[in-house]
């Protein structure tokens, strides 16, 4: 009688984490990499608010198997006016430093597309 009334037993569930500190925003992570471009600094001395420059690194990492920096990349250029873009293509294209990560040829391709579609460059060509 008393294990009919007993509450019925939940199923065994596995822990949502395996411990550690919470994951970095993906927001924070991509705002970490708009500054790096933007200032042209290195990864060093990427501002405490942004995290660990090593946790950002990772993060790009994980995008590149998926395609989700091209995506964010492609959708905050969306964002902005065609002038802005233009800053942006400086920016990126006179990057101090190495050129060779692959995000940044990922990121000067997404930023080539726009360039070539925005609507001062097909008004200049006509």
């Amino acid at each position: 009688m008393a294990k009919a009334l007993a509450p019925p037993q939940r199923p065994w569930r596995k822990r949502d984490r395996k411990g550690g500190r919470p994951r970095r925003s993906s927001r924070l992570c991509f705002d970490a990499l708009l500054w790096h471009l933007s200032s042209g600094e290195p990864w060093a001395s990427l501002p405490e608010r942004f995290g660990s420059p090593r946790t950002v690194q990772r993060r790009l990492k994980e995008w590149e198997g998926s395609g989700d920096l091209a995506t964010a990349w492609g959708r905050y250029l969306e964002t902005l006016a065609p002038a802005d873009i233009r800053v942006w293509r400086g920016s990126v294209e006179n990057r101090p430093g190495k050129r060779t990560g692959w995000w940044y040829w990922e990121l000067l391709g997404v930023l080539a597309g726009f360039a070539a579609v925005s609507p001062e460059t097909s008004a200049e060509e006509c």
